[in-house]
């Protein structure tokens, strides 16, 4: 008799379910699953998948174990080739997105995919008594009309998207290359972080709302999920700003890790930017001691100076008591337009208890923020 607990550990999508469901028995782990469904109709949001107690540890390990089976690098941003993904929701602030993600696109000889999700009710495939077959059978045909309704109707926006972009192009608001659309169904961020781990794209570019608008969407903000759980570069453009084209991001900030990982950022970094004539402030966030964290940044701040002659790196040690308030500080007085974030991967418990500096930083700060995973 089967006597362990089973825990819930994840809703998902039908198809995202099925994956890690398959990753898990792949290690030997049982899984149960159920649909998920709201309201009077019991419309269906989701399969949650339920594990033993005592292996709830290791499944977060696996499930959330890289993307792919080589580990996305650095090297990729600036290499020559390859997608680069914008995602979109057809709203005013996504043209900024499409804006930025087109220079990166030229500058890195990469193709543009432009991308939206959509959600729909999905038909259900529970068994049911022989007196409710006329209206179980109903409710999924309703369902399933409703899901097509919704993608003919989400495909012709994505057609009047695409002609928009054309007549910027025409215009000469947009850089003039080829670019492609996909429309695909399901959660944004699950959709996103699944083509991520099945065809990595060189960079992700993504608009996200302003700084009020993200704290009341704090739970369900797509690009903080993005951030976390995809292993690729995300250049973030805030709605509210107006966006200066790549070219004239001259001030930025560079958040240091203190380590080796430090300089392949920076080398991938000056490639993706053309090597120009930029400043760099450098600022460490480490947990070691003030005086050992001054001089392996000033160290890091001597070698980048000479390997990069035209560019200027200058050193900043913020205080750990009053790290944001200096940071402010900081940004205002030099003008800074950039901000370069280290992403370290972490796992669901560390997402939700400590997030990573790069998902503080969006929701604290209305400023482009360029996370490069480490």
């Amino acid at each position: 008799m089967e006597t362990n607990n089973y825990i819930p550990i994840a809703v998902h999508s039908p198809a995202y379910a099925g994956i890690i469901m398959q990753k898990l028995a792949a290690h030997g782990i049982k899984t149960k699953s159920e649909n998920v469904t709201v309201g009077d109709r019991d419309i269906f949001i989701g399969v949650r998948i339920s594990v033993p107690e005592k292996d709830a540890v290791q499944t977060i390990k696996i499930a959330e174990s890289g993307s792919s089976p080589a580990d996305v690098s650095m090297a990729k941003i600036a290499g020559t080739g390859g997608v680069l993904l914008i995602p979109v929701d057809f709203s005013d602030y996504s043209i900024p997105a499409v804006k930025a993600g087109f220079e990166f696109a030229v500058r890195l000889d990469m193709h543009p995919l432009i991308m939206h999700t959509f959600t729909a009710p999905v038909a259900q495939t529970q068994m049911a008594f022989p007196d409710s077959f006329p209206d179980s059978f109903s409710d999924e045909f309703q369902d399933a009309a409703v899901g097509m309704e919704i993608r003919t109707q989400t495909e012709k926006r994505m057609e009047v998207f695409e002609d928009n972009i054309k007549k910027l192009q025409n215009e000469g608001e947009l850089s003039d290359i080829r670019f492609s659309t996909q429309v695909s169904q399901g959660l944004p961020e699950e959709v996103i972080s699944e083509y991520c781990r099945v065809s990595p794209p060189g960079l992700i570019v993504m608009a996200t709302r302003g700084k009020r608008r993200r704290e009341a969407d704090m739970i369900g903000s797509v690009t903080a999920e993005v951030l976390d759980t995809c292993r690729v570069p995300v250049f973030t453009v805030p709605e509210n700003i107006s966006f200066i084209g790549v070219e004239n991001i001259t001030r930025l900030i560079f958040f240091c890790n203190m380590d080796q990982k430090d300089i392949y950022s920076i080398d991938s970094l000056m490639s993706m930017f053309d090597c120009p004539k930029v400043d760099v402030t450098l600022i460490p966030v480490s947990d070691a001691p003030d005086e050992s964290v001054k001089r392996k940044v000033n160290e890091l701040q001597a070698f980048l100076s000479s390997k990069y002659p035209i560019a200027e790196f200058d050193a900043v040690t913020l205080t750990k008591k009053n790290f944001r308030q200096d940071l402010e500080t900081t940004v205002e007085s030099r003008g800074i337009q950039l901000l370069i974030v280290p992403n370290k991967k972490t796992n669901i418990f560390s997402r939700l208890f400590k997030p990573g500096i790069a998902h503080r930083i969006l929701f604290e700060r209305d400023m482009p923020m360029l996370a490069l995973p480490v």
